[in-house]
């Protein structure tokens, strides 16, 4: 079983701190605070790596919290796509594109974590801790994709042809796919699966 890390790091990406300057990471309420999860965190591991994309989630249940990020974008950023479930939020900032994810309520940081499909994105950032998996440092350091678990085939097939234009070995993890496609069941009417990058 794959431990929880946590530990105490620096980013010294430029992409990365001009997000942390933005201040978003600090608008927390009593109820719930933002996290920076996904493949930016790769930037902590290969330090030559520039995160482009910036996926914020929100841990706990604060309709306040996420309204209150919403009208910070909006007032700072352009807004480029809002789904019209409500599942996803994008903007065109000066470090990247910002993308406020909200598919369900997240319990916890393991809850959020446990809901990524690949071992390369496996990790969140709350402006302090970086919460992370042995699997997710092998995985970036290595270039070699693998799964955590896949729900929703389709988007882990694109992130799979993402990571190889990134330079990642996807040969293992192809295999992987395969196998547990043909062998599991996956729902059909899941709509966050067509905003998914």
């Amino acid at each position: 079983m794959d431990k929880l890390l946590k530990l105490n790091v620096t980013n010294k990406n430029e992409k990365f701190n001009e997000f942390l300057k933005s201040g978003i990471l600090n608008m927390k309420d009593e109820k719930a605070y933002p996290v920076l999860a996904g493949g930016a965190m790769r930037s902590f591991i290969n330090k030559t790596e520039d995160p482009n994309d910036f996926d914020l989630f929100i841990v706990g249940d604060s309709p306040e919290l996420k309204a209150k990020i919403l009208a910070f974008c909006d007032t700072n950023y352009e807004n480029i796509f809002r789904c019209p479930q409500e599942l996803m939020y994008t903007y065109k900032t000066p470090f990247g594109k910002l993308q406020l994810i909200c598919p369900k309520i997240y319990t916890s940081i393991e809850d959020l974590l446990d809901s990524f499909d690949i071992t390369a994105g496996r990790s969140a950032y709350d402006g302090t801790v970086l919460c992370t998996f042995k699997s997710f440092i092998k995985s970036v350091k290595k270039k070699v994709l693998s799964f955590h678990k896949i729900s929703f085939p389709l988007a882990t097939m694109n992130r799979m042809y993402k990571y190889k234009s990134y330079g990642y070995s996807i040969y293992e993890a192809s295999e992987q796919f395969l196998r547990e496609v043909n062998g599991g069941f996956f729902p059909e009417d899941n709509l966050f699966v067509h905003y998914i990058d």
